[in-house]
């Protein structure tokens, strides 16, 4: 799936499992979305305690049901994953740090994605018309205010490490920021590859 923004939220929950904590965070979306119908969710486990978890949901609002009914409907099981979370898959299987901030190019937009175990904790998509330095540098900007406002209060540090893949401009984001983090060219990655790290 292409072009879409991840929404990311950390909740604490009661300490269930199963199909009684589904329910109960499909409820939790009726407060963030108003037609949940259009929403695709996934979550899974930031932090363990006694009593409660700290869960972390990611949702995409596709406001594409037709779209997702078409393939949907023919198919005995189905997993739609966004192009987030296959890039994500990549830099796991390099065994890269699993705190970073991935930016990567595809197709013809710029992903810029702040992960923490491997999991997006914030995205920015950046479509054609907004390809630019200075819309790069704002979306990575945009994703420190979300960890420092969202992630603060779970123990969640901005990451250190900037990861580049299929990006033409890597080395001016690794000027601005190269003080600050590590960064490292991944090189290109061929849109055929992209399947074997579904």
């Amino acid at each position: 799936m292409l072009q879409e923004e991840i929404y990311t939220l950390c909740i604490n929950f009661p300490n269930l499992k199963g199909e009684t904590l589904r329910k109960i965070v499909e409820n939790e979306l009726h407060f963030y979305f108003k037609e949940k119908n259009d929403i695709l969710f996934d979550y899974s486990l930031l932090k363990k305690h006694r009593k409660e978890i700290i869960l972390l949901l990611s949702c995409i609002n596709t406001n594409k049901g037709n779209i997702l009914e078409k393939y949907i409907k023919p198919a005995k099981s189905i997993a739609i994953l966004p192009i987030q979370i296959l890039f994500i898959n990549y830099i796991k299987k390099l065994k890269l740090n699993k705190d970073c901030i991935l930016i990567f190019q595809y197709a013809s937009c710029i992903y810029v994605i702040g992960c923490s175990e491997y999991k997006p904790l914030a995205c920015n998509v950046l479509k054609k018309d907004n390809r630019n330095k200075e819309n790069v540098l704002s979306a990575v900007s945009n994703i420190e205010d979300i960890y420092e406002s969202n992630f603060s209060a779970f123990d969640i540090n901005f990451p250190k490490n900037i990861y580049f893949i299929n990006l033409m401009m890597p080395d001016i984001i690794e000027e601005f920021y190269g003080d600050k983090w590590q960064c490292l060219d991944l090189g290109n990655m061929k849109e055929d590859i992209i399947n074997f790290y579904e």
